[in-house]
């Protein structure tokens, strides 16, 4: 593994070759969730490097949680990095495939390809979201393993959302959970639909932060991908269980290689 760490100033992202080194292989880069810990992905890039793609991933610690800054300025500047390696598609979970889309979404970066799993890429006011909106802003940093306590009508918020068990957590700043406040209730809409960029986006209907009303009006309908029980399919994934299914993840890596492999 290679981890290319720089000066905090500099660099205030961690960039890592998460699997073998694979120079001569297209790059898949894994954008993680701002607060999530890069061995949550362990399953993805897993099936991403088995495909035989070179897996990467990028972490945002709280210095870096700034949505501007991510989508604008750091990601561009990775997607051009790793493109000296040849072709790069750009791999989310959650909110860190919502990341890369905004930034494909603004022409700030044009890679091979963008493939989502659990994404939300528009956002509409619920009984939850409406709570979260109100709720005050921690001072400072906040473990998310501290708040997994928290709980909304009887329920832990974390849980309910994210799906059970819950993952690997790190921290999150207050500025990342004013975006996440300001992107709830209708805040967050981006649209894919007339981008020249290939993107594949899976959802499921279990899944409480991108149900599939809130990601397939954003993709082209060829694009778009519902696992679950409408399909027939055995498993009907929560958030979470997205990013550990086989069927999900394996889906992703071979559309994202042949997408590459096709350009």
């Amino acid at each position: 593994m290679l981890l290319l760490s720089l000066t905090a100033a500099a660099t205030p992202y961690a960039l890592s070759d998460a699997g073998a080194a694979r120079p001569k292989r297209p790059v898949a880069l894994v954008v993680c969730t701002p607060g999530m810990v890069v061995s949550a992905y362990a399953p993805m890039v897993a099936a991403l490097e088995a495909a035989g793609l070179d897996a990467w991933t990028v972490q945002f610690p709280p210095a870096a949680q700034d949505a501007d800054a991510i989508t604008s300025q750091w990601l561009p500047e990775i997607v051009a990095e790793l493109s000296t390696q040849g072709a790069v598609a750009v791999v989310g979970h959650g909110l860190g495939g919502t990341l890369a889309a905004l930034s494909v979404a603004s022409a700030a970066i044009s890679p091979g390809a963008l493939a989502m799993l659990g994404s939300p890429l528009r956002t509409e006011a619920t009984a939850l979201t409406d709570w979260l909106a109100t709720r005050p802003l921690p001072a400072e940093d906040l473990s998310l393993s501290a708040a997994s306590a928290v709980q909304w009508r009887g329920l832990g918020v974390l849980a309910l959302m994210v799906g059970e068990p819950l993952p690997a957590l790190g921290t999150v700043a207050p500025a990342w959970l004013a975006q996440l406040q300001a992107w709830s209730g209708g805040g967050l809409s981006v649209s894919l639909e007339a981008s020249a960029v290939p993107i594949w986006a899976g959802a499921s209907g279990l899944d409480n932060i991108a149900p599939p009303e809130w990601v397939r009006p954003a993709v082209p309908p060829a694009a778009f991908y519902r696992f679950g029980f409408l399909r027939f399919e055995s498993e009907d994934p929560d958030h979470i269980g997205l990013l550990s299914s086989p069927r999900a993840l394996r889906m992703l890596s071979q559309w994202t290689l042949q997408t590459l492999e096709a350009s």
